[in-house]
């Protein structure tokens, strides 16, 4: 059994239809970026159009107004020369009067309030922010992602994988199993490949005993109920506090003895001629004077 191999897993049909739903989601949520780039894109497109119509309005201002200018100059030489005598009051009375003067003075009039319409789209499409729904839009499709990675470490959760490299000893479970919080047996007992690893419990009448120094230093380690079966070993580690046993029996109180507890490294957990020390075996550690 090699590191990630599955070992066994759980019924996935709803974490996979969920999945699935996400991702639907997501590819929906996702049409609405190019959509709000869409509208982005147009909306440069209607300012520039709107300023382009902003200038032409301001350009017939000055045509109608240069027409005008003219159309007085021309009305007014006009009048001097039918009437010489006519005073500049007269004149100004007869120029305010002439029909097509006042056709002229009115169209200048409508441009310029045409003109002032126009700024004033041109300037409610400026103040528009085309930026705010695309923004909108990809944090969207961001939790969506994130919905969907969700999903997936669902998925992957409802199969169990091997953390270690090692062999499989026992399966507990089968098509049906049910398992859950309150469930105390194993599913499936894998044994790590590497070398073995014994956990001393030193109890505190004897922890004065063992010293930093015992560290690094080989270790006697003997069957528990036969002393013929040794093994050597080398303490890896040894706590600084008190903790209670890892195994307290199979009641459903918590063991409350608190011991040192030491890591030995077994350096020949197979040796010629003798029985293997196995995973689970009761031994007994000797650290020695």
């Amino acid at each position: 059994m090699k590191v990630g191999e599955p070992l066994f897993a759980f019924d996935s049909k709803l974490p996979q239809a969920e999945l699935k739903m996400a991702e639907e989601n997501l590819k929906k949520i996702r049409i609405e970026v190019p959509k709000a780039q869409a509208a982005l894109d147009q909306y440069s497109k209607k300012v520039a159009l709107q300023r382009a119509v902003v200038k032409a309005a301001e350009t017939k201002i000055d045509l109608t107004a240069a027409a005008y200018k003219n159309a007085e100059t021309n009305t007014s030489e006009a009048i001097r020369l039918s009437a010489p005598m006519t005073t500049q009051a007269k004149l100004a009375e007869r120029l305010e009067v002439d029909p097509a003067l006042f056709k002229l003075r009115l169209d200048n009039t409508i441009a310029k309030t045409d003109r002032d319409l126009e700024q004033a789209k041109l300037a409610d499409l400026e103040s528009a922010n085309l930026q705010l729904p695309i923004d909108e839009a990809l944090a969207a499709v961001a939790v969506a992602e994130a919905g969907v990675a969700k999903a997936k470490i669902a998925v992957e959760l409802c199969t169990v994988r091997a953390k270690v490299a090692g062999t499989i000893e026992q399966i507990h479970v089968s098509a049906g199993t049910t398992l859950g919080v309150s469930t105390r047996g194993t599913a499936v007992s894998l044994i790590p490949s590497g070398p073995r690893v014994v956990r001393a419990e030193i109890e505190a009448d004897f922890a004065h005993r063992v010293g930093s120094d015992k560290k690094g230093k080989e270790v006697t380690i003997t069957d528990h109920t036969d002393g013929k079966l040794v093994y050597k070993g080398v303490v890896e580690h040894i706590g600084g506090a008190f903790l209670r046993k890892r195994h307290g029996g199979d009641g459903l109180l918590a063991n409350e003895t608190l011991v040192l507890e030491a890591r030995v490294i077994v350096t020949d957990y197979n040796p010629t001629g003798k029985s293997p020390l196995r995973v689970g075996q009761k031994v007994r550690v000797n650290f020695g004077p």
